[in-house]
């Protein structure tokens, strides 16, 4: 049986989490599975959806499909990741650190 590769370190995209793996290539943004499972339930089934779709299109041949279920999967999984991250869209022009202390009194 061939080895598996290893790649440098990439560690969890979700902000304060140490997890990593060597098993996906350098530019990927990953979520650790102990991330993942702090995800809503149907948040990733529909990520996992948009996900099995683009692979099951490119291994037809149907690249156009495939292109198309791929960013549907990749907006899921970065709305799992601004979920998980706490990330909350703030007013143009406020300064970030008063939208923290509004965040912290519940505001925004």
């Amino acid at each position: 049986m061939p080895k598996r590769p290893s790649f440098p370190r990439i560690n969890c995209c979700i902000a304060g989490c140490k997890r990593g793996t060597t098993k996906v290539e350098p530019g990927v943004r990953i979520i650790c599975g102990v991330c993942w499972r702090r995800a809503p339930k149907d948040m990733r089934s529909l990520a996992s959806k948009w996900h099995a779709r683009a692979n099951r299109f490119e291994r037809k041949g149907d690249f156009e499909r495939a292109e198309i279920a791929g960013r549907w999967a990749h907006r899921a999984f970065e709305n799992i990741r601004k979920l998980l991250s706490g990330e909350t869209e703030q007013a143009p022009g406020m300064d970030p650190l008063m939208a923290e202390e509004l965040r912290k009194a519940g505001l925004i």
